[in-house]
């Protein structure tokens, strides 16, 4: 978005999309639909088998869904600024497959101890690793990114990231410990002047301090 509109700041994004999910929750759970015109349509919905036309909603056998909608305009749309092509190879991009703090051994990142990362494509032709994205579980539009030079990398290699985050680093206040987090790994293109990067798929860990 900042990209599109940089006169609009990246913190009123955050801070937009934040009451955007609030607002969506508290419309939802009133019952009520949520239409934008020519992009989608999110409405609530009862599931469960009910008995009989009188029959009062029950937690052990009803529940309530989201159901969301893609306005075809857009799909128009977006189909017309989409080129496909065929390619021989899958772009590769880095991949988690473990998180592990040092200390008690357990999935998490730790802001005092080491933490090690597992899984594939962290070292790449052309690329260098720039960091790491953290994101709020309960909350996506918290999003913390703790770059590289604010770890002291004790190994990098293609299927491992062994590091410790600086004492210097301070989190954010949301980032508190035993938070339910994702984490992305994100790789930098090492060319001059470009802004491409790689990063990973969300991992889910926790942060402890």
């Amino acid at each position: 978005m900042h990209q599109e509109d940089n006169n609009i700041s990246e913190q009123q994004i955050k801070d937009v999309m934040k009451l955007l999910i609030k607002t969506s929750a508290k419309i939802l759970s009133m019952g009520n639909a949520i239409v934008i015109p020519n992009f989608m349509k999110i409405s609530p919905s009862v599931k469960g088998t009910f008995d009989s036309p009188d029959e009062g909603f029950d937690n052990k056998k009803h529940y309530v869904n989201v159901n969301c909608s893609v306005s075809q305009i857009f799909v128009s749309d977006l189909q017309k600024l989409i080129e496909v092509e065929k390619v021989d190879k899958p772009i590769n991009i880095p991949h988690v497959i473990m998180v592990k703090e040092n200390k008690t051994k357990e999935n998490a990142i730790h802001k005092r101890y080491s933490t090690q990362i597992l899984g594939d494509n962290f070292v790449m032709s052309g690329y260098q690793f720039d960091g790491i994205e953290i994101t709020s579980k309960s909350d996506m539009s918290q999003v913390e990114f703790i770059q590289a030079d604010n770890l002291d990398i004790i190994g990098l290699k293609p299927k491992e990231i062994l590091f410790v985050i600086d004492r210097d680093y301070q989190n954010p206040p949301w980032l508190v410990t035993n938070i339910e987090v994702y984490i992305k790994v994100r790789l930098v293109s090492t060319k001059e002047g470009s802004e491409l990067y790689r990063e990973s798929d969300f991992f889910e860990t926790k942060w402890l301090s």
